[in-house]
């Protein structure tokens, strides 16, 4: 039986990549060769034999799936799972019989870093009701840095009962660091999420109560997705709201109309104190207190809003400018979706910084130049004078206190932790910021525009360039 033929046609949809990169016949590393034969239980089994001499069992010569049921045998409650190496797949079959059919968002991403491992697989066996499942993600031959992007995007956080990580041992041999690497990337996003999978929880209820209030925004105004590449090699500002911004923010009365402008909702009001109207301004935020970012400048109409659909409703209702709608992807969206325009998903980690950040790439800018980036209590300050944080501050003002004191107990209070960035400058940050900084690091790796922080200050230093 033409396994490859069959296997090959039922890639479609997504895995239409796939089909076109196997239509073709992948090399194996120099040196390298593979080689099936029929186990003693009659299903087809595998030896790779490396450059050195090496000879490696792939899966049982006796009986290849009672071997892949023994691997998968610790599963529990879990319904996000992460295989590492595929070999014949055996193991996959085991862990998809496994998982009861009534067990809910269930995710399973295969990680393989050798695409000519899979080409072997569809040559020797019928995997295509593994190809045509959807719970299943596929992950051949990308970068490491790439995997823990697309396994947040698959999962759903709110869903999650618990992630196992299933190594397939032969596969493992040859793939240690790889492994390694992606095992490190997949803790560093769990720890990352912890935190928005808390603010859900706390806050879910505010969250649906706003979109339902702002549906009516998300049937007629059109969506960020319209500007998505239009400005494609073309510089982006990008304005976060850092104590830093203060030195520097002047300097955008210069290039105002020769650059993109967009602004996080924090800054908003130092911008147009400084006579400054960026060219979109972002807000996600569902709180109350966030919305008053917005008061004093709601009739800022050269300036358009880009909100998401869980902004708490007073943004939308009162804002007199132009207004477009993007979206996280959750929410009242996966219901929503059918019955209106394409709105643009960007991604969010808890910051509404990360936000401005994915529009600045999903619109194609190169480069992308940031200020006020500090993630940091920079000169003792929690962001640039003049946003609500500072009112806030403000009301708590009495005769035996001052502004400095109720900051420095705020920033107490939050668990401040020391920094040194690129300067050999020892600064305050706490751990919620020190993820972000963590997160924005590693997606500039990842971001194929140009990233400039022209920050004067703060700790987000690496895998940008520093001005």
């Amino acid at each position: 039986m033409d396994f490859q033929k069959k296997n090959i046609e039922i890639m479609k949809g997504p895995l239409f990549s796939m089909r076109v990169l196997f239509e073709q016949e992948l090399p194996l590393p120099p040196g390298h060769s593979l080689k099936s034969e029929t186990s003693r239980s009659g299903l087809r089994t595998a030896s790779l034999k490396l450059a050195d001499g090496k000879v490696i069992n792939l899966h049982s010569r006796y009986d290849p799936m009672q071997e892949g049921t023994q691997l998968v045998k610790d599963t529990g409650e879990e319904n996000s799972f992460i295989v590492l190496g595929f070999g014949l797949g055996y193991h996959v079959d085991a862990l998809v019989k496994k998982i009861p059919p009534e067990q809910i968002a269930t995710s399973i991403l295969i990680i393989e870093p050798n695409a000519w491992m899979l080409q072997f697989a569809l040559k020797n066996r019928d995997i295509s009701h593994l190809l045509s499942d959807s719970r299943i993600t596929w992950c051949i031959g990308l970068p490491q840095e790439e995997i823990g992007t697309i396994w947040q995007q698959e999962l759903e956080w709110s869903r999650l009962s618990g992630v196992k990580i299933i190594e397939h041992p032969p596969s493992s041999v040859f793939n240690s660091v790889y492994f390694k690497q992606v095992k490190e990337k997949i803790i560093v996003i769990s720890r990352r999420s912890k935190g928005n999978l808390a603010t859900l929880m706390t806050m879910g209820d505010e969250f649906q109560r706003n979109s339902f209030e702002n549906l009516p925004f998300l049937c007629c105004c059109p969506g960020m997705i319209e500007l998505f590449d239009r400005f494609k090699g073309h510089p982006i500002i990008v304005v976060a709201a850092g104590p830093s911004l203060e030195k520097n923010v002047h300097l955008l009365n210069e290039i105002k109309g020769r650059v993109l402008i967009l602004a996080v909702d924090t800054a908003f009001r130092q911008l147009v104190a400084h006579g400054i109207r960026p060219d979109i301004v972002a807000a996600a935020d569902p709180s109350y207190e966030n919305s008053l970012d917005f008061v004093g400048v709601e009739n800022e109409r050269e300036v358009i809003l880009a909100a998401e659909i869980m902004t708490h409703p007073t943004i939308f209702q009162f804002f007199k400018g132009p207004k477009c709608v993007l979206s996280f992807g959750g929410g009242l969206m996966p219901w929503a979706k059918a019955f209106i325009e394409p709105k643009g998903i960007i991604q969010c980690w808890g910051s509404i910084a990360t936000t401005i950040f994915d529009i600045a790439r999903k619109l194609g800018g190169d480069p992308i130049i940031f200020l006020g980036l500090d993630l940091a209590f920079q000169d003792g300050l929690l962001h640039a004078r003049g946003s609500y944080s500072d009112d806030v501050l403000f009301e708590q003002l009495h005769q035996y206190t001052s502004l400095e004191h109720q900051i420095t107990s705020y920033i107490n209070t939050r668990g401040a932790v020391k920094s040194v960035n690129y300067l050999g400058e020892t600064l305050y940050t706490d751990k919620s910021m020190q993820l972000y900084k963590e997160w924005f690091e590693d997606q500039f790796q990842q971001t194929s525009q140009r990233v400039v922080n022209a920050s004067e200050g703060g700790i987000v230093d690496r895998n940008v360039i520093r001005m």
